[in-house]
């Protein structure tokens, strides 16, 4: 009988699945260590030992207090699965990789009023943001479809804030440069209004009207007092 159980001893194996394990920066390593799984079997098929359990402690004198997620990285751990119906155990190295998922914050965004034909100014002044683990001046910011910023006609138009961390988290936020004619048009007097009876009135053969946008001008007559 106890040959027979060393023989059965021998025919089974322990295979470990989700050996490495990604572990956001700051967590608590109590949510991450349960994860690898030993699983034993004998010719292929799967073995239940009912009083199967896990040693995360004191493994070739690794200790779960020793393992630090403050600081991003490759941690290298050993832990152990024992089955002591079959007197089995395995010992597996777990690597935990500890990284930054989480996106930077956008704090403020700025939005911009211009003239009509004054320069677009940095876009980036009035902008703030931050991270939840890398400093501010590792952060880079883009600015998107700031070529699409016509100064030289009226309008609404929107750019995009990309904010990135060396982990390549990305936050991106929107906003707008609006461009803004603020001067009147110009009316020129180009003869006086002098029509026949029965002509018909165009006020632009007495008058010429422009803008400094170049864009057409709609005129109204108020001819409520002829």
């Amino acid at each position: 009988m106890y040959i027979f159980k060393i023989f059965q001893m021998l025919l089974m194996a322990v295979t470990w699945t989700n050996i490495e394990v990604d572990v956001p920066v700051y967590s608590s390593i109590d949510e991450y260590i349960t994860i690898p799984e030993a699983t034993l079997t004998e010719n292929g098929n799967i073995v239940i030992d009912e009083n199967m359990y896990y040693v995360y402690d004191g493994v070739d004198n690794n200790f779960r207090s020793d393992i630090e997620t403050n600081y991003l990285g490759r941690i290298r751990y050993m832990i152990k699965a024992v089955f002591p119906t079959y007197h089995i155990e395995s010992k597996q190295e777990i690597i935990f990789n500890v990284i930054d998922i989480d996106n930077p914050t956008i704090l403020t965004v700025p939005t911009f009023t211009i003239l009509l034909g004054e320069k677009i100014p940095d876009v980036k002044i009035g902008l703030d943001y931050k991270d939840n683990f890398y400093q501010k001046n590792e952060l880079i910011v883009n600015v998107l479809s700031l070529d699409t910023v016509n100064n030289k006609k009226v309008g609404r138009y929107p750019i995009t804030y990309q904010v990135i961390d060396p982990s390549n988290n990305i936050e991106t936020a929107t906003s707008y440069i609006e461009v803004v004619d603020r001067i009147p048009p110009n009316i020129e007097k180009l003869k006086e209004v002098i029509i026949e009876l029965g002509e018909e009135f165009n006020i632009r053969n007495f008058y010429k009207f422009t803008d400094d946008s170049g864009e057409y001008i709609d005129v109204i007559l108020d001819d409520t007092n002829i």
